[in-house]
């Protein structure tokens, strides 16, 4: 399936994982010349994703090359529902709710190749209804994404998704900590105090190869020792899910940016944080703290000691990833916003769905109770 809208641009789709599974090299290579260097896009941890997320659905990787370089990669997958009571295709990035982040990625200066991948995507062999992108980060390149869709014919919609903290690391511990609210900044320290009454606390990093598998079984023992295990939200409570975390941590330890950290009570941990290194960025993936210490702030105690590290090694962001929380919201002001892509073409199912999904609820929401839209919203998300 080979499309060239331009001279330049040859645009190739990529359905089996044994031809993804090659490329590995030339992957992480536009990556790292692209303006959306995350680690949620590596090839690693792509591979690791389809392989324990992707199935049954198809993959559908989209590559635009001039000549022999890759200048722009959408890692895509069919899936298909049922919609309106018929089969309705969607081209989906490859993201879950595991997924903190996304994007197309396009070589910094081949912004132009975008305009390749919407054409072919326009006049793709194989028919769809609806391109839907989630988590893309706000900003000029989702900009550009949803402008040159709309330029290339297609009807977008675009809707708020994540709002995710993080801290921007400008100066020294010293100076940031200063700068917490002083009621905040007391609680950490009485809650300290009362905690080393208990035993010694300590603050661990685990990072290599030979100590992360021992070290994350106990992390995620501490994660489901509180109100996940209990709900079955857990990680170890879906071995899929654990097996990726598993397979994470191995392949983020061989290159150096595992982060397993623990603050502990007498050798006890209270409370765990799985962290990814990344482009001298710290992304948070998983915390976990055993109830029993929850009195103490233990969460917050173990942040306090990795925002101080980060400070240390001069980190340019600590990334809370996920949703806002007041937990979050205690170390920052400063969030992210997300938002969801979806891009039609002209089939009349797919229409109708925009209508469906859009405009009739634009109209709903301008005639009923703010309450009953925010149910409506609600069921919306758990049925996509």
């Amino acid at each position: 399936m080979v499309f060239s809208p331009r001279v330049a641009y040859e645009t190739i789709e990529l359905d089996r994982f044994e031809r993804f599974q090659e490329m590995k090299n030339d992957w992480n290579a536009l990556l790292a010349d692209s303006s959306c260097r995350i680690p949620f896009l590596r090839h690693e941890w792509l591979s690791l994703w389809w392989a324990h997320f992707g199935p049954p659905n198809r993959l559908a990787i989209i590559l635009v090359r001039e000549g022999d370089r890759l200048v722009l990669a959408a890692p895509l997958m069919e899936v298909e529902r049922r919609r309106l009571a018929c089969s309705f295709r969607i081209l989906q990035s490859l993201t879950n709710v595991h997924s903190p982040r996304f994007h197309i990625l396009v070589r910094t200066g081949h912004e132009a190749a975008l305009d390749a991948f919407w054409a072919y995507v326009g006049r793709r062999p194989r028919h769809w209804h609806l391109l839907r992108l989630n988590r893309l980060p706000a900003g000029t390149l989702q900009q550009a994404v949803v402008g040159r869709a709309a330029a290339s014919g297609h009807a977008v919609e675009t809707i708020p998704s994540l709002t995710s903290p993080y801290v921007a690391i400008n100066g020294d511990w010293e100076s940031f900590r200063s700068a917490l609210k002083p009621k905040f900044r007391s609680n950490l320290r009485n809650r300290s105090r009362r905690l080393q009454a208990l035993g010694a606390v300590t603050f661990q990093v685990v990072r290599d190869t030979t100590s992360a598998p021992t070290a994350l079984e106990t992390g995620l023992a501490v994660e489901a020792s509180g109100w996940k295990g209990e709900r079955g939200s857990a990680i170890w409570a879906d071995p899929t899910l654990a097996d990726f975390y598993r397979g994470l941590a191995a392949a983020a330890a061989a290159e150096g940016w595992l982060r397993l950290s623990f603050l502990k009570v007498a050798e006890r941990p209270a409370a765990f944080d799985l962290s990814l290194v990344y482009d001298d960025r710290m992304y948070c993936l998983k915390v976990g703290y055993d109830p029993e210490f929850s009195p103490y702030s233990a969460g917050q105690l173990l942040c306090q000691e990795i925002l101080r590290t980060a400070h240390e090694q001069r980190a340019v962001t600590y990334e809370f990833l996920g949703e806002s929380s007041v937990q979050k919201r205690d170390w920052t002001p400063e969030a992210r916003e997300h938002v969801g892509l979806y891009a039609y073409n002209r089939r009349a199912l797919s229409r109708l769905h925009r209508l469906h999904r859009f405009t009739a609820r634009r109209a709903l929401k301008r005639l009923l109770p703010a309450r009953l839209v925010a149910a409506i919203r609600a069921r919306s998300r758990k049925d996509e």
